[in-house]
């Protein structure tokens, strides 16, 4: 989640904007449907690493993120 905080940054997103977005409940959900088991360890090329390949564009995307 670091990384999202440092895209967000860097990406000239207003902090105001960033607040909405960066929340202690936010980030533990992201975290925690990332770890998930049924994600199966995020390996390259196996359905787990696609559905959070999708996750994370659907959550830049609701940013506002390209």
């Amino acid at each position: 989640m670091v990384s999202v905080i440092i895209l967000l940054t860097l990406s000239g997103v207003p902090a105001t904007a960033a607040e909405r977005f960066i929340t202690p409940e936010t980030l533990r959900a992201h975290v925690a449907f990332l770890a998930d088991d049924s994600l199966e360890g995020r390996g390259p090329a196996t359905a787990g690493d696609a559905m959070a390949r999708r996750y994370l564009a659907a959550v830049f995307g609701g940013m506002g993120l390209t």
